[in-house]
């Protein structure tokens, strides 16, 4: 009777054993693709930030902390790139085609760039994940945000302060570029 009563235990905690693994394994893929996970930090632009999130991983928490701020800020930076660029080449051409405009145009140019990285600089942090792995590294996540309304008004400030530009600035045309670009 205890040969039974053993029997039946053993076969009992082997069908919930591989009741729970079946489960496990069907839960944690997706048709095929692996595992769903989520992105800590995750925000997307909207009509009044620049987002980005970076994530890094090292065996020292604050290397990793740096390198997750570094890729975030790079993230922005890659986003603006284009925008900015475009801003600036159509404001350039609202101003004229002249010899004297082009090289005014070089010093818009560096004044955004400029604008862009005191931004990048006091960027606002909305959120910062830290974990430990198996492993024993420290993996870090940072999301960051620049508001665009503080990144037009540095551009403008730039142009309005440099020599050269503020006798061709025109506010309303910078506006309306602006309202344009970075809506």
């Amino acid at each position: 009777m205890r040969a039974k009563q053993f029997i039946s235990v053993v076969a009992l905690a082997t069908l919930m054993v591989s009741c729970g693994t079946q489960k496990q394994v069907a839960t944690g893929s997706a048709a095929g693709r692996g595992q769903e996970i989520d992105i800590p930090c995750q925000k997307f632009d909207d009509a009044d930030y620049f987002r980005a999130s970076g994530t890094a991983t090292n065996f020292n928490q604050q290397n990793a902390r740096t390198a997750a701020l570094d890729a975030a800020k790079s993230m922005i930076n890659q986003k603006l790139g284009g925008t900015v660029k475009g801003f600036t080449t159509d404001y350039r051409k609202s101003m004229g085609g002249s010899a004297v405009q082009e090289d005014v145009g070089r010093i818009i140019e560096g004044e955004f760039q400029m604008a862009v990285e005191r931004t990048l600089n006091d960027a606002e942090q909305f959120c910062e994940k830290m974990f430990r792995t198996d492993a024993g590294n420290y993996e870090s996540w940072i999301g960051i945000q620049i508001s665009k309304k503080r990144l037009a008004a540095e551009m403008e400030k730039g142009l309005s302060e440099n020599e050269k530009t503020r006798l061709l600035y025109d506010r309303e045309k910078f506006e309306q570029k602006y309202k344009e670009y970075f809506k």
